[in-house]
């Protein structure tokens, strides 16, 4: 599955914040350092040779950068192959390298300092070497990227959590049918039970009912997950009204087995009807079925004639309806169940599946062991296949999950990008008013009152962040449950939880900077300049 959001789009963000980030590590390294720049050019430095320093450490970082990378993609490569097959060397393009080398080479040359030497040589050491900085120029800008970067961080958590939340709840929800414990042997299909293909079934059928982990045995041709064909109609008989049903072969064990709940009749008549006659059995409709047939009282239909027809119209077959069953969700439980009828033809056909009822706690690998020994001596011509059906039939949420995946992966990287981006803000404004806290400190400021002063206009704008996230996120939220039949409400702490998650990551990477430069010795602070 591809990803649900636009690769391109990513790799853009990515690339424009951390290329944020580098400026404002270089500019504020720069501003720290810039006494050692002031005594370079009182001892005679030329902006030549600053430049070629500068330039070497940004191909430096550039190159340490690169090895990172090539160290973490060989250790994650696996698992980036299966979310993002695009992120294979093997499916880059050329010009993807050529683009790859064209951003490598403006980022080392994107160095502040670099860039100052180069169009401002002459003016270019006195203004390396300035301390003053004005920490409120370009205040807005920085808590405009604060708020883009949080937002789409609450966005991301809110999505996350609510996908989960409604996971959660189909996968926990009653969905009238009963898949633990269950056990699927895959069989030969559409064959007759007397074919010379196999070896004394009867026999098999009877082993494997008796078999201490195995509560009973049932006969299917679809089980819960598999897509049931809709190639017959249903009617009563009496009038012209169709009813495009899904049809289920099964025997008399399939109902309890998965615990249908028979509302009216039988699961099947124990007596057969005319010998004459294609269904031995009779035949179970669930409620969506019966209403569809136009009745709304399920005892009184109980004994009726039904016709079922196939597509081409050749085969017409009449059958009395033996029991009235609740509906089941039995492909998906994202959509409402549609109409369905249940028919014994496991007398004389094979019809594909074995579900074995287990008991609980049991030693799969033994059992697994013994039933391949027993299917083997009754199919020698068939492999052998199984699958378990809880696992089976949550394929239906791969999707789903594959989504959630993705925007785990993409919220670790706005998270770290935040991070790195808030802690190189917070770095800036503390070297920019390290004399102003220093003078702070010495009129009597406590450690608590510095960290709220640098603190706080972060703590902004991670609030308006929510704020601005919170109606984006319950729409997108509210627009994606309209898929589901059946969905959870979208919650109040859901919002909550991602605005505190958000809150606390601004919290913690920012008090951490603001703390050093708080408890920093307020003589050196008056001496920084």
């Amino acid at each position: 599955m591809r990803l649900p959001v636009d690769i391109k789009l990513i790799s853009i963000y990515i690339l424009v914040i951390s290329g944020f980030n580098y400026i404002y590590f270089s500019h504020t390294r720069i501003v720290k350092n810039s006494v050692q720049y002031g005594i370079r050019k009182v001892f005679g430095a030329k902006p030549g040779a600053l430049f070629q320093i500068f330039l070497a450490e940004s191909i430096f970082i550039h190159l340490a950068a690169v090895a990172l990378f090539v160290a973490t993609y060989s250790v994650l490569k696996s698992t980036l192959f299966s979310i993002l097959p695009e992120m294979n060397p093997i499916n880059l393009p050329g010009r993807f390298w050529a683009g790859f080398i064209l951003v490598l080479t403006v980022s080392i040359i994107l160095n502040p300092a670099i860039i100052l030497i180069s169009v401002y040589p002459q003016k270019s050491l006195s203004l390396l070497s300035r301390q003053k900085v004005n920490y409120f120029a370009g205040y807005s800008y920085r808590q405009l990227l604060t708020i883009v970067q949080f937002v789409i961080i609450v966005f991301l958590m809110t999505s996350i959590i609510g996908i989960q939340k409604q996971l959660g709840y189909l996968k926990s929800r009653d969905n009238g049918i009963d898949i633990t414990n269950k056990l699927v042997i895959k069989s030969p299909a559409n064959l007759w039970r007397n074919s010379q293909r196999f070896v004394n079934l009867d026999a098999f059928e009877q082993e494997l009912s008796e078999l201490p982990a195995v509560k009973s045995l049932s006969i299917s041709n679809n089980v819960p997950g598999d897509v049931p064909s809709f190639n017959f109609s249903v009617s009563d008989g009496q009038n012209e009204k169709l009813v495009k049903t899904a049809v289920f072969i099964a025997n008399r064990n399939f109902v309890n087995a998965y615990n249908l709940q028979i509302i009216a009749g039988k699961s099947f008549f124990n007596e057969g009807l005319n010998a004459s006659e294609k269904i031995e059995k009779g035949c179970i409709v669930n409620e969506t079925c019966l209403h569809q047939l136009g009745f709304s009282d399920p005892e009184e239909v109980i004994g009726r004639n039904l016709v079922l027809k196939d597509e081409s119209g050749l085969d017409n077959t009449k059958t009395r309806l033996a029991g009235v069953c609740k509906d089941f969700n039995f492909t998906s439980v994202k959509e409402v169940p549609g109409p369905v009828i249940l028919l014994d033809w496991t007398q004389s056909l094979m019809v594909g599946r074995y579900t074995l009822n287990l008991n609980p706690n049991i030693d799969k690998a033994a059992l697994l062991a013994d039933v391949k020994e027993r299917f083997m001596k009754t199919f020698p011509n068939f492999s052998f296949n199984y699958f378990w059906l809880d696992d089976h039939f949550n394929k239906q949420f791969s999707e789903e999950d594959s989504i959630e995946h993705a925007l785990k992966v993409f919220a670790i990287m706005a998270i770290a990008l935040g991070i790195l981006s808030l802690f190189s803000m917070v770095w800036h404004v503390s070297v920019a008013r390290t004399k102003e806290v220093g003078i702070r400190k010495i009129n009597g400021a406590e450690t608590s009152d510095i960290m709220a002063m640098l603190n706080m206009n972060f703590i902004k704008s991670v609030f308006i962040a929510f704020v601005i996230a919170t109606p984006i996120a319950w729409y997108a939220m509210h627009k994606w449950l309209e898929s589901f039949a059946y969905k959870t409400e979208l919650s109040w702490w859901i919002f909550a939880q991602a605005g505190l998650l958000a809150l606390g990551i601004a919290l913690l990477t920012v008090s951490w900077q603001s703390w050093k430069a708080a408890t920093r010795n307020p003589v050196e602070a008056l001496r920084y300049e």
